[in-house]
């Protein structure tokens, strides 16, 4: 018995379901048509501070369905990343659109876009890619009249301290909109 890992599971899902979409299935059934997803990805001018909220947005066609599954897979800083989109709204254009409020990467990510179809395929978007051209960079500077071991263990344990705090603060936020939202959707 073998058993697969997620990640080889789902590239396996994903490579069949492509092999589907363009094969036989796409040709028979050329008269139904497949959801489709839209998204531009955001410039690395426009990507937020480290830990700040970012927004990716997806818009759909062929459908004016709202709970539609909708799912970004790929890459943030090395680590695999699998987000569902929350439900979606209908836009001013008259298509579902789905919006997924995400920290900013620290230095890059790329990602794709997956649509369950109505009837259990899944189709995949084109890999997107986000990078930063500056990545922030912290450095200590100690002063030369302090040269102690203690002095140079305290800076660094107040510069950790205060960036952790900074992380927490900014997720503090994110938080407090999302129950805001929840509560103007609950009135």
């Amino acid at each position: 018995m073998c058993l697969l890992s997620p990640l080889r599971s789902l590239i396996i899902l994903l490579l069949t379901g492509n092999v589907l979409l363009h094969g036989a299935y796409a040709e028979s059934h050329s008269n139904e048509k497949l959801i489709v997803s839209s998204h531009v990805p955001m410039i690395d001018t426009d990507i937020p501070p480290v830990g700040h909220a970012m927004d990716i947005a997806v818009s759909l066609r062929n459908t004016i369905n709202v709970q539609t599954k909708v799912r970004l897979v790929g890459s943030k800083d090395g680590r695999y990343i699998d987000l569902a989109f929350p439900m979606g709204k209908i836009s001013k254009s008259g298509h579902p659109e789905y919006v997924l409020h995400m920290p900013a990467p620290l230095v890059a990510m790329s990602y794709q876009i997956i649509v369950h179809q109505p009837d259990g395929r899944v189709t995949t978007s084109k890999q997107f890619s986000i990078q930063r051209t500056c990545i922030e960079d912290f450095q200590i500077e100690i002063p030369s009249n302090s040269n102690t071991k203690e002095y140079k263990s305290e800076v660094a344990s107040l510069v950790s301290t205060a960036t952790r705090l900074e992380h927490e603060s900014h997720a503090l936020e994110q938080a407090l909109e999302i129950v805001r939202a929840m509560e103007t959707k609950n009135h």
